[in-house]
């Protein structure tokens, strides 16, 4: 009789090991289902131990262990993407197993329970005691869970060498790895892609697979679920050596003749985890890297602050000699709208027209415009938010009108079916009708501010009636395939215009004109990283710009705008870092957020008790940007720690063991 102890893989943290007693000897590191509640779940062997040697333990165990019945091992990941779960799981403070769950897909697991099957046929021929004999053999084994991280004497133990950043335009990158993968080929090895997105996973695809397509794989969500089984089985067996272009969460491929990773549009916020366990993929592929004794390389066309300060500090290495300032750029126009200048120019309007629309179009956007329709040219208008405005306050006491479950500020939108606008919070998804007084004074006299998709495009179709109007964003698009259709139908225009938000960017070609009409309410927001992001999205939009780009905004002089129009990336992160430094924000230090929803006695009952406990580290609570939602309180705790000083087990040990109705991400994209 063996004890075995398990981490659950399960997204809900109830506990990081179980124990176990059965009759086989599973080696650690082991992937099986065993008993839980009334159903059988996936947990990975930490170690299993002959009952003989531990008698004393399970006498004092104040626990009745249950028995495992299962003889089988699942094979759905490979062993050293296991090993770099570990080091996630140490990094940000969340159960392996939870951990695991993430990055196992569902075809992985389907199509290891079709191996099994088999398998099993032929187990059926053997003897007892052939089985047994092979089972003995398996434990004795090294295990990912049984290898340490230190120096075996390896000539290509792995170094920071082994991590490269490759930061330059799309097109040239693209290049590169075409060439990566027929060296790779060229040694028998094969190559991992990895994309944040699925549409950009299906645009690399579409380039890299070109002359290799009875080797190249893509895999991600967006398709079905037998596909993905059939892929991934071939991916597995696939005699050649391979380049599979992925998203994130099918990485797993247990191929062991992996020798290239390429982490692709680095800088993309999807690479972190939406929902619990919260962590970056990232810091897992650098890890997974180290394990595999792979080169991995980030590509970008601006890489994040935190990863050229490592370049800077000598910890990764350029693949090429990185471009910090942009070549290949459109003619960059800023336009001023601030609002003194703009008042002065509607006043001067023959037609008498409302001032906020030359707040939307200014003369030389609507130059532009008409411009590219003699051009016989399409045209892109960005804006960073949608519906009809982002804010609306009252024109009497100056109150900003919120929704009534979770304070969020609403927007403005028009009602396709009744032709009615209606107040949305983009928060929590509350709808409510626009016909309503001010709450705190009872005035009618509700003015919006800010410019919403929704506004550009009905000024447009007024401006511009005889040419093909879309709009794309999230209330025309609620699939990717409905965005897909809008991007098409755009493309097989003429001289139609897209409104769009950054949802829209990443389905678009690029386009002889574009331009962006408003993204100020973004330089409001009170994030330490709302100038990286910005800069990235503004650095999409010139890449879409084949001949102009133009850029309406009230900080015409905000030196970000400045780096943009003269492609200067350099002083744009020297300037970012240095900020950052003064402030001690990330890389300079790590952040821990705690987070906790519930009504709003026990959310800061709850927080003072826990600020008590984590007195040492010396934490600040604060309500979340979005105070409250479906009628319950956020806050948050922040702890702010040296670099050098985290993983703190101790600390580690107590986030773990929170209560679920507590969140905690380490290294948080926003402190919001």
């Amino acid at each position: 009789m063996y004890i075995l102890t398990v981490h659950p893989i399960q997204r809900s943290a109830f506990k990081e090991t179980l124990t176990y007693w059965g009759p086989n000897n599973f080696p650690a590191g082991s992937i099986i289902y065993v008993p839980f509640r009334s159903k059988n779940i996936l947990a990975l062997v930490e170690s299993c131990i002959n009952a003989t040697e531990s008698k004393t333990d399970i006498k004092n165990a104040d626990f009745v262990a249950r028995k495992i019945e299962s003889k089988k091992t699942i094979t759905a990941v490979s062993p050293s993407l296991i090993k770099a779960c570990q080091s996630v799981s140490k990094e940000f403070a969340y159960p392996i197993g939870a951990v695991i769950k993430t990055i196992i897909p569902e075809c992985a697991l389907l199509y290891a329970e079709e191996v099994i099957n088999k398998k099993n046929k032929n187990l059926a021929e053997k003897s007892v005691e052939e089985v047994n004999v092979e089972d003995k053999t398996e434990s004795t084994k090294k295990s990912p869970l049984e290898i340490e991280d230190e120096d075996d004497g390896f000539t290509e133990q792995p170094s920071s060498r082994d991590i490269f950043v490759f930061q330059t335009n799309t097109t040239d990158r693209y290049g590169t790895y075409k060439s990566i993968i027929r060296e790779e080929f060229a040694k028998k090895k094969s190559v991992v892609i990895i994309a944040p997105t699925v549409n950009s996973a299906e645009e690399i695809y579409e380039e890299l697979s070109r002359g290799i397509s009875d080797y190249a794989y893509l895999l991600h969500g967006g398709i079905n679920k037998k596909k993905q089984v059939e892929i991934w089985g071939k991916a597995l067996n696939e005699s050649h050596t391979i380049a599979l272009i992925t998203t994130p969460s099918f990485v797993g491929l247990p191929r062991d003749d992996i020798a290239t990773i390429v982490v692709e549009r680095e800088s993309s916020r999807s690479y972190v985890t939406m929902f619990k366990p919260f962590f970056d993929y990232r810091y897992l592929f650098q890890k997974w890297s180290k394990e595999l004794r792979a080169r991995l390389i980030y590509g970008d066309i601006l890489l994040r602050v935190e990863t050229l300060y490592k370049r800077e500090r000598g910890e990764v290495f350029d693949f090429f000699p990185i471009s910090m300032r942009i070549e290949k750029r459109p003619n960059t126009i800023i336009v001023d709208m601030s609002e003194p200048l703009r008042k002065e120019k509607a006043k001067k309007e023959k037609d008498k027209v409302n001032s906020k629309n030359n707040l939307i179009y200014s003369e030389e956007l609507e130059s532009q415009v008409e411009y590219a329709g003699k051009k016989k040219e399409k045209m892109i208008i960005f804006t960073a938010r949608r519906g009809l405005a982002p804010q609306t306050v009252c024109g009497d006491c100056g109150t900003t009108v919120t929704c009534s479950i979770c304070e969020a500020p609403v927007v403005l939108h028009n009602s396709k079916v009744e032709s009615k606008r209606y107040f949305l919070c983009h928060h929590c998804g509350r709808e409510r009708t626009a016909l309503e007084g001010c709450k705190n004074c009872g005035s009618w006299k509700l003015i919006t501010l800010g410019i919403g998709s929704d506004t550009i495009h009905e000024e447009t179709l007024k401006r511009f009636p005889d040419r093909q109007i879309f709009r794309l964003d999230r209330d025309t698009a609620k699939t990717d395939k409905q965005a897909r259709d809008i991007a098409k139908k755009f493309d097989e225009s003429s001289t139609g215009i897209l409104i769009g938000t950054e949802f829209s960017l990443n389905y678009l070609k690029p386009v002889k004109h574009v331009a962006v009409a408003s993204l100020d309410s973004l330089f409001s927001l009170p994030d330490f990283r709302i100038n990286e992001r910005i800069c990235h999205i503004l650095l999409q939009a010139q890449t879409l710009a084949e001949e102009y780009l133009l850029i309406q905004s009230r900080n015409a002089t905000h030196p970000l705008l400045g780096y943009i129009q003269s492609g200067n990336l350099n002083d744009f992160y020297k300037s970012e870092i240095s900020d950052r430094k003064a402030l001690t924000y990330p890389p300079f230090a790590t952040f821990v957020k705690i987070t906790i929803e519930a009504d709003k006695a026990t959310a800061a009952k709850e927080m003072g008790k826990l600020q008590v406990w984590l007195e040492k580290w010396n934490p600040t609570i604060f309500p979340a940007f979005v105070p409250s939602v479906g009628g319950k309180s956020i806050l948050h705790m922040l702890i702010s720690m040296s670099p050098k000083a985290w993983p703190d087990e101790e600390l580690r040990n107590i986030l773990v063991s929170l209560p679920p109705e507590f969140t905690v991400s380490v290294h948080p994209e926003s402190l919001l």
